[in-house]
């Protein structure tokens, strides 16, 4: 008798069929209420979301890094930075100074 290990570990969450019921939905899960996590599994290149195309639904990755395209599979140890600094607000108090 062979012993099979299971493919995911124990404390990973089982990534649910594809199908009517979960079409439009993202995964990893939590990228489905928080859009911290959305962004963050985007730029990792870990978005995945479950889509139909003609005969059949699938899941489909929505983005890549530039190292995951490489022929082995890297370790998903991205460390994408979600609090980018805002953008610069123009000062309300500055006068125009062109002439008109």
């Amino acid at each position: 008798m062979i012993a099979v290990a299971p493919l995911a570990l124990p404390d990973e969450p089982q990534k649910p069929a594809c199908d009517k019921s979960t079409a439009g939905q993202f995964w990893p899960p939590e990228a489905n209420q928080d859009h911290q996590a959305l962004a963050r599994l985007a730029r990792c290149g870990e978005l995945e979301m479950c889509v139909r195309n003609v005969w059949r639904h699938h899941w489909e990755r929505l983005t890549v890094r530039a190292d995951q395209l490489g022929k082995s599979r890297p370790s998903s140890t991205c460390t994408a930075n979600t609090d980018s600094p805002a953008k610069p607000k123009p000062s309300t108090t500055e006068t125009d100074t062109r002439t008109h």
